[in-house]
């Protein structure tokens, strides 16, 4: 809405007026840019330059080399940390860096599966280190990292060659 329509309608035609409403209403959308703007920052999904004070807050490390959504993560997963070390809270702290990894505890260890994947997820040294700070001392975290076959299409013969057939998860057969 714009300043002018407050005004009573005999203001609207005289162009002091006009002129003076005109500048303030410049003014007005630059304060409402800017309140939007630290309101965004508020919100971890939103934030932008605001993401150094949650780091700063939440006493994590300022790694210049992460991107905008990597930072997202690891601050969404420190806030998530808090509490009994179980299945749920593991998968939550998971959840915040990709919805596609899956944890379950297996023989005394924590699993962390990753599934649906071309390529190791550039995060995953930030995961880690997130578990190990949240995890009980007496249990071992373990990765395991799933390839799907529709992936391979995507994949150099030489890529493919490195890979242990044990690292693919197979589907059905298509006749």
């Amino acid at each position: 809405m714009k300043l002018i329509d407050y005004m009573p309608d005999y203001y609207k035609d005289i162009l002091e007026v006009e002129k003076l409403i005109s500048s303030e209403q410049t003014e007005i959308n630059q304060l409402k840019d800017v309140l939007n703007d630290v309101r965004n920052q508020m919100f971890v999904d939103t934030a932008t330059w605001g993401l150094s004070l949650w780091e700063k807050d939440l006493e994590l490390e300022n790694d210049a080399d992460l991107d905008i959504e990597e930072k997202r993560a690891a601050i969404k997963s420190k806030c998530r940390s808090q509490g009994k070390a179980d299945v749920y809270l593991l998968q939550s702290i998971c959840d915040a860096w990709n919805k596609g990894l899956m944890v379950d505890f297996n023989n005394g260890a924590i699993e962390v599966k990753f599934s649906d994947n071309k390529e190791l997820p550039l995060y995953i040294e930030q995961l880690k280190k997130q578990i190990e700070k949240v995890k009980p001392a007496h249990l071992v975290a373990l990765y395991e990292y799933l390839l799907l076959v529709k992936n391979i299409n995507n994949m150099t013969i030489k890529q493919l060659q490195q890979q242990n057939v044990n690292n693919f998860e197979f589907g059905e057969e298509i006749i």
